[in-house]
């Protein structure tokens, strides 16, 4: 009993060092296939399944061949160029059996684009073969971090959008707070006032609902100052008024629908307006600061639309007022509003005198409109043009082109817009040249807005025209 102890402890000790060899074994044949040259590896031949692995002293065992799916060396006709970026297997990988016994006593030294290897005891071999696998795995981990920025940077952009949302949301909050409608009344016997949408100046907006149409709306209420002086009072009347007289009459995709206007109390009027679901332009540039191409262009195009349409009035209406906040996003289509200081033109005429200089937004409006010769300057809707120019400028390069960095008082004293007659393009974001060519001096000469628009369509540089 005792000596078939002793001889199953020696039995297994004796596997254990086979194994050991074995792996030994394998461990060099490891090395050597990330380093054989391309003649070497062509000599080999495939290996089969199962293989006999003769070992350095005489013994032949049968093991399972594992198939080693490691990077094997590409060249590019250089021997010193050795990668292992590619993973092959099948009929390319090297017999890591048939030449283990070799390499217990072969030393090879190889100069100039080959290696210096001795693998009486593995240890460079095995060095080598671990500095491989650590440079693999730099490149994966690499590969990873890269990724693992790349989402961070789309989760910063998100939060950053939300951040900005609700404070927008908290302003709306405390704004519907202060509101004297803040009750949510039905006004008109009609309009159930749901949430304020915005607030401006000397106006408040509600989403509402309209209990005859069965529709969401948009309501617009006007308040006059307890503190302005009987003229200037009717002076607002008279000019909302005439915005309602503008606005009723137009009917287009482009152009957000005015459905009713009724009187609140003597200080205050509501008109109710199509409901646009999205924000306005303003606001979206702000999330995503500059556009892509391709965008700005779809949105240059729906805004061309809507320009159009106000030309072909039997009395061409004038917008005026055009810019991103006054141009709202419906179904992730656009629309013009905000028609307060339109200017309506004779039928007869291509131009018609300015009589509310120093109204708009200044970094949005033509040198014309500026001028301050004793007699009122002539406009026309290449006002518009100029303003649509603008906003496509600023689309593409998140800033507009003319004093977008300083205020509009020091814009009127510094002659700003006057002395625009050269534009520049920034090098980032990189944009085509196709979009350069709107150049705002040649858009002003053109003859008019569909004009414009079919070469807006089609494509025409605009700088090979003569105009």
């Amino acid at each position: 009993m005792l000596n078939e102890g002793k001889n199953s402890t020696y039995t297994k000790k004796a596997r254990i060092n086979q194994n050991e060899k074995y792996k030994t074994c394998i461990f060099k044949k490891l090395s050597q296939l990330l380093f054989l040259d391309s003649d070497a590896l062509m000599s080999v031949e495939l290996p089969s399944n199962k293989r006999q692995l003769s070992t350095s002293d005489g013994d032949e065992k049968m093991m399972d061949f594992v198939d080693f799916k490691r990077p094997l060396p590409k060249h590019n006709g250089n021997q010193n160029d050795v990668t292992t970026s590619t993973v092959l297997d099948g009929p390319s990988v090297v017999d890591p059996i048939n030449h283990c016994a070799s390499n217990e006593t072969d030393e090879s030294t190889i100069t100039g684009g080959t290696r210096n290897t001795t693998s009486a005891n593995g240890k460079s071999s095995a060095t080598t073969l671990e500095v491989n696998v650590e440079m693999e795995i730099a490149k994966i981990r690499s590969v990873q971090i890269t990724k693992s920025l790349q989402e961070i940077a789309i989760e910063e952009e998100s939060l950053e959008y939300r951040k900005k949302m609700h404070i927008k949301f908290v302003r709306l909050m405390n704004d519907e707070k202060k509101s004297k409608f803040n009750d949510f009344p039905i006004l008109h016997d009609r309009y159930l006032f749901l949430t304020l949408l915005g607030k401006g100046g000397f106006s408040e907006v509600y989403k509402a609902y309209d209990l005859l149409e069965h529709r969401i709306v948009a309501c617009k209420i006007h308040q006059l100052n307890v503190q302005w002086t009987d003229e200037r009072k009717k002076n607002y009347t008279r000019h909302a008024a005439r915005e309602y007289d503008i606005h009723k009459k137009l009917n287009h995709c482009r152009i957000v629908q005015l459905f009713d206007v009724f009187g609140i109390d003597i200080n205050s009027f509501c008109t109710v307006l199509e409901y646009c679901d999205g924000m306005d332009l303003d606001h979206y540039l702000k999330m995503h600061q500059h556009l892509t191409e391709k965008e700005a262009r779809s949105i240059m195009i729906q805004l061309f639309e809507g320009l159009s349409y106000l030309q072909s009035q039997e009395q061409p209406i004038i917008h005026y007022d055009l810019k991103p906040a006054n141009i709202l996003y419906k179904n992730g289509h656009i629309q013009l509003t905000d028609f307060g200081l339109a200017k309506i033109m004779e039928s007869d005429t291509y131009e018609m005198e300015l009589t509310s200089q120093g109204a708009g937004t200044y970094w949005y409006l033509p040198p014309e409109c500026f001028s301050s010769s004793s007699s009122p300057p002539m406009i026309s809707p290449k006002v518009d043009i100029w303003s649509a120019g603008i906003i496509f400028y600023q689309m593409l390069y998140s800033r507009r082109p003319f004093g977008d960095d300083i205020s509009q008082e020091n814009l009127l004293k510094l002659n700003t817009i006057l002395q625009a007659n050269k534009v520049e393009f920034p090098s980032k974001p990189p944009v085509s040249a196709e979009a350069k060519v709107i150049n705002f001096l040649k858009i002003m000469s053109l003859l008019n807005l569909r004009y414009y628009l079919l070469c807006l369509f089609i494509g025409v540089d605009l700088a090979m025209l003569d105009v």
